[in-house]
């Protein structure tokens, strides 16, 4: 019996130990830029799983996510926790929305799978989150909270995540630097950019001058557009560039080619991780 109790310990200790392994592996790649591509997983797997469930964040690495995004609310009451809308009706059981809900609540209602139907997953608080998160050897890019960096960080202290953190928003570099505060060095932080207007290229000088970023979101990207090419030429080794998939489509190879061969994209984030993975082994990236 004791024999048995010791290879579980040990078992279970060269998990974490992988995982944490596989974590730093990923950080590194992010702070040190290179031509591998790193594939994100849009609302944690949302397409196979209950979008921002617990499942999606565990089955992620199974299918070859380096990242899992998450969208963060808070709740009435100050619990944060992973949903998508303001709303609670789309992706659960539950009616009105999370910031007029209390926790007690909002962690009794069971997700939708892709397809409508009620699970048994109930919505997971961020702290839950992120201990899945480390029990998979991902990263987590999280989204819509931003402004609770301070918070959130707390949480990832608590938890042993820090280094797993990836955040982002569009706001001034100014901003980014108060919000972030004495974590600026010690938590990875994204800008996003629109090349939609015409101010986008000096919006990314900007922040690249300001905080000089190894990440950076470009979203609002045409084919016929020059300004992603110059944004890549501008960039060059030192800084990756993250482009969404098709969100909400099926996968289509061609445009995940385009990113990567026209406009740089060195990260992707996809509705289809598993496919894009595949595809990416096709290609020796």
């Amino acid at each position: 019996m004791k024999r048995v109790f010791l290879f579980l310990i040990s078992a279970l200790f060269s998990c974490a130990l992988f995982a944490q392994g596989r974590v730093d592996c990923i950080r590194t790649r992010i702070l040190h830029p290179d031509e591998t591509v790193l594939v994100v997983a849009h609302r944690a797997n949302g397409s196979s799983n209950p979008e921002n469930s617990l499942s999606a964040i565990l089955a992620s690495q199974t299918v070859g996510a380096d990242i899992v995004e998450i969208d963060v609310r808070r709740s009435s009451d100050g619990v944060f926790l992973l949903m998508h809308d303001q709303t609670l009706g789309r992706t659960t059981d539950g009616k009105g929305f999370v910031s007029k809900r209390e926790w007690s609540y909002i962690k009794g209602l069971h997700l939708k799978s892709p397809d409508g139907k009620l699970t048994s997953e109930t919505v997971p608080s961020l702290e839950e989150a992120l201990l899945v998160a480390k029990e998979a050897g991902v990263m987590v890019n999280i989204d819509k909270a931003f402004k609770y960096a301070p918070e959130i960080i707390e949480i990832a202290q608590r938890t042993g995540t820090l280094k797993h953190l990836i955040f982002k928003s569009n706001c001034s570099p100014e901003e980014a630097l108060s919000t972030l505060g004495h974590w600026r060095d010690s938590v990875i932080y994204m800008p996003m950019v629109g090349l939609d207007a015409e101010e986008s290229l000096r919006d990314v000088v900007s922040a690249v001058d300001i905080l000089h970023p190894v990440l950076l979101e470009v979203y609002s990207a045409s084919r016929g557009d020059i300004k992603p090419l110059m944004l890549k030429n501008f960039l060059g080794e030192g800084c990756r560039l993250w482009y969404n998939s098709d969100l909400g489509k099926p996968f289509c190879p061609e445009k995940d080619a385009f990113l990567l061969d026209s406009f740089g994209a060195r990260v992707i984030q996809t509705d289809h991780p598993k496919e894009l993975n595949e595809y990416l082994k096709e290609r020796k990236q």
